[in-house]
């Protein structure tokens, strides 16, 4: 039996039982979430929710958070304990397997348990640290309690309905999350183990090969990757997307290149599947080929099952970061088999050219029916629509504008559908919120994404805050500055709030600079942006998470994107994103090159619209 071959072998089964021991750790940890569960429900019967005032209950959720970061320890330490055996446990399997099958003393270097559990912590997997992983259960867990609570107290459910409705919805999604970043995690730290190990003995190793899990459950980005290899210090190496199953094996030099007189001659073996035994020369793509017409679409879809079966491989399905193509996508890249397979009668019939119309200075997408927000005529028909639309409670101040708050409740609206956002906590003016705060300086409005409190300014400010946007010269503002970055590729202060983070804009950002010229203060131009701009900070609050995994400072600042926005974005990362969500809102497409890529991507694939 070869020796690729044979490590192969070894690999799939231990796969196997490591999903195997993943399962034993999930049923620890949910057996401690039940247990944490079980007294916060304690908790809420003693308090009987609905006879809470508003006071009383959020001192009642203030409590609960504490008990949920607590009933979360034991299950962190748990998790934490099993992360720690298993890369102890992985670096001894790895050298066991390669001492027992080569033939030769090779004096493979397995590195230690600790080092591998350093590296497991150390090494981010889907963009997140480890214990951003371990934070985010409790997290997550609260923030889905509370909503679950908060919405019904406002539709003054009893405490039994309430407990209900979290034991069959809520209770189940945090358990669920639990058990993806157990299983992630554990994968992730296998993986670590395996690439410590290549690293270190890359001098008998020619390559690593990923291996996916040969069944209707694997993902289009593992199926496109199964088999393919790549230097030991280059390429993608698993976990790909949370509870992935995928693993790697070492293609070790032959034989002959290590000094070693043995026959090497190729020799069939067998691997796992769901169907019985299939050759190992299979990868996904030639093992899918050989299944039924029936699973190949249950798999890919009835459409892309019909590309594939004319011959387009499985890894023309996703780009390179493992994305998978809509057929939209496919039918632009694969012109050859796509006409092969639908010839020209799917193609859309030519549309007649509509007569030219003027375009406005900014166009903006209507993807929102507007009219769905009923009008108002005075200041108590706009304190109930923020209550009916956008709010559990509002603090309108007296004087405050009707048809400048319904302006705000229509852009909060269209973000609360478009990015499935539930409602505030609190709208209205400072003097009125349930938690203290102090004074802003000159902002019309602004965001708490602790407490999910949207504050108004200036009795929720006006039209004439509108013809105060509009009458600004934005082409002339900072024009020196900006012309500064444009010709050095570096400004030392990049803006006074940003303390002294040197900037030096990267060529592909300075490339994208010299489409704008200059720099404007804000994006911002009438009520309804700024209600986007700081729903943009409220999508954020919800999205911390992911969302500062892409950005940072450094490289809101560092590396210039902020150029590309405006000023107001320079003043840290979560302004950015404030800015460029109110451009994505904006719907003008031509503008969305001043966003950041993964920004934008992150927008779209959140945005139900998806325009």
């Amino acid at each position: 039996m070869a020796l690729a071959d044979d490590i192969l072998d070894e690999t799939v089964r231990h796969a196997h039982y490591l999903e195997r021991h993943k399962a034993s750790v999930i049923k620890k940890l949910v057996a401690l979430m039940s247990n944490s569960n079980d007294e916060m429900y304690s908790m809420m019967y003693k308090q009987r929710i609905e006879k809470l005032k508003r006071r009383d209950l959020d001192k009642l959720l203030r409590r609960i958070k504490v008990h949920i970061k607590q009933g979360y320890e034991p299950v962190i330490e748990t998790l934490d304990a099993e992360i720690r055996d298993l890369s102890a446990h992985e670096t001894r399997w790895q050298k066991k397997i390669i001492d027992g099958l080569v033939p030769v003393e090779l004096d493979w270097e397995a590195p230690s348990g600790e080092q591998i559990y350093a590296a497991a912590k150390a090494r981010p997997f889907e963009g997140l640290f480890l214990q951003d992983w371990y934070n985010g259960l409790s997290d997550g867990h609260f923030r889905r309690v509370k909503q679950a609570v908060m919405q019904g107290y406002v539709e003054g459910q009893t405490t039994d309905e309430i407990v209900q409705q979290m034991q069959q919805f809520t209770q189940g999604r945090s358990r669920r999350a639990a058990e993806t970043a157990a299983r992630t995690a554990l994968t992730h730290t296998s993986n670590v183990a395996k690439h410590e190990s290549y690293r270190r003995n890359r001098r008998v190793i020619r390559a690593v090969e990923w291996v996916a899990t040969l069944d209707g459950r694997t993902t289009a980005v593992c199926r496109a990757r199964d088999g393919k290899t790549w230097p030991v210090d280059e390429g993608p190496r698993p976990p790909a997307h949370p509870a992935c199953r995928s693993t790697t094996i070492p293609v070790v030099k032959s034989l002959r290149e290590l000094g070693i007189k043995a026959d090497t001659k190729d020799v069939k073996t067998t691997r796992a599947s769901m169907n019985g035994q299939v050759s190992s020369e299979l990868n996904y793509d030639r093992w899918l080929r050989k299944q039924p017409k029936a699973f190949q679409e249950d798999v890919l879809g009835r459409e892309k099952a019909k590309l594939f079966r004319a011959g387009l491989k499985m890894d023309r399905f996703v780009d390179e970061g493992g994305r998978e193509f809509t057929l939209k996508e496919i039918e632009k890249r694969e012109k050859t088999i796509w006409s092969q397979v639908y010839g020209t009668k799917n193609k859309p019939k030519p549309q007649e050219k509509p007569t030219p119309q003027p375009e406005p200075t900014r166009k903006r997408q209507q993807v929102f029916d507007e009219t769905s927000v009923r009008q108002v005529k005075n200041l108590p028909e706009a304190r109930q629509l923020v209550l009916d639309y956008i709010s559990f409670e509002e603090g309108l101040a007296a004087g405050s504008k009707p048809d400048a708050i319904r302006d705000t409740v229509v852009a909060s609206r269209e973000v609360m559908e478009r990015f499935d956002l539930p409602k505030m906590k609190y709208f209205g003016g400072r003097s009125k919120a349930p938690v203290r705060y102090r004074r802003s300086r000159n902002a019309m409005a602004a965001f708490s994404m602790e407490y999910d409190h949207y504050l108004l300014e200036k009795k929720g400010a006006n039209k004439d805050v509108e013809v105060l946007y509009q009458n600004t010269d934005y082409n002339n503002f900072y024009h020196k500055k900006y012309t500064q970055v444009l010709q050095t590729g570096k400004y030392e202060r990049f803006a006074d709030v940003t303390g002294k983070i040197q900037a030096k804009p990267s060529e592909k950002v300075r490339e994208l600079m010299f489409k704008r010229n200059t720099v404007e203060w804000t994006p911002v131009r009438t009520i309804k942006d700024i209600g986007y701009h700081e729903n943009g900070h409220r999508l954020h609050g919800f999205h911390r998470q992911e969302i500062d995994s892409i950005m940072s400072n450094d490289n809101v600042i560092g590396e210039g994107w902020s150029y590309l926005v405006s000023k107001y974005a320079q003043t840290n990362h979560k302004e950015y994103i404030a800015e460029t969500f109110t451009i994505y809102m904006q719907g003008d497409e031509s503008q969305f090159y001043r966003i950041h890529p993964e920004i934008l991507k992150f927008y779209r694939q959140r945005d139900r619209y998806n325009v």
